[in-house]
């Protein structure tokens, strides 16, 4: 027997809050655990992702108040999600550059944006079109920090399309690799002398550097930069 809409079993579970008419909730909220937990974790098992999502599921029947007007299923939604991602980051062994954080990050942004407007959760497909990413890169991404880095295929992670105005994500990858290789010297002051407009005076005296010590940095860091890209 196909399991019932997830937002008419809690209703039943309101009118009739049995062991039945709960089991009949859990059973119903099998595809949002499901796909939440194949959406976000990492390839391999989700058996323990999936009982998170359970958790969660069962968080939101005991705290959901109809009074305030929300679908059951839109809230459960995000004690799903909230359980799942506390058991992400718990399985987490290996250590993830701050570019990548923020990139998976964005992939669990974009997915909480498409639930919000289209009541469903996206397939990889759909989410690989909103951050402008191969399948295959999303895939990939969400596999950081379950394994080492350098298992991972970065190649995977470039765009599908060119926009205007905004470099492809392979590039702004192999960038935030370089910037990563420099020194907290060199990074203040080609910062000061870049992003900020400053001469090598102005900077070696807003960092407390001699002016040498400017010049070495913005070489030495300039030659960093060009190695890493080429």
């Amino acid at each position: 027997m196909a399991a019932m809409d997830l937002n008419e079993a809690h209703t039943q579970y309101l009118n009739d809050p049995t062991e039945e008419i709960l089991a009949e909730v859990m059973r119903s909220g099998e595809a949002l655990v499901k796909s939440l937990a194949h959406s976000i974790g990492p390839n391999g098992s989700f058996d323990d992702l999936i009982q998170a999502g359970y958790i969660g599921l069962m968080q939101a029947v005991n705290r959901f108040d109809p009074e305030k007007g929300a679908a059951f299923a839109t809230y459960a939604y995000h004690w799903v999600m909230g359980e799942i991602r506390l058991e992400v980051r718990r399985e987490r062994t290996f250590d993830r550059p701050l570019w990548m954080v923020r990139l998976q990050d964005d992939i669990l942004r974009a997915t909480d944006e498409f639930v919000e407007k289209h009541k469903r959760i996206p397939t990889r497909e759909e989410l690989a079109q909103m951050m402008n990413i191969d399948v295959s890169g999303i895939a990939e991404a969400m596999q950081a920090g379950h394994v080492p880095l350098e298992e991972l295929d970065l190649e995977r992670l470039r765009s599908q399309n060119a926009r205007s105005f905004q470099l492809p994500i392979e590039d702004r990858i192999l960038l935030q690799q370089a910037l990563a290789k420099l020194t907290s010297k060199q990074k203040m002051v080609l910062d000061a002398l870049f992003l900020r407009d400053m001469t090598q005076e102005n900077a070696a005296e807003d960092l407390g550097l001699s002016r040498s010590q400017v010049y070495r940095s913005l070489k030495s860091g300039l030659a960093v930069l060009r190695n890493a890209l080429m």
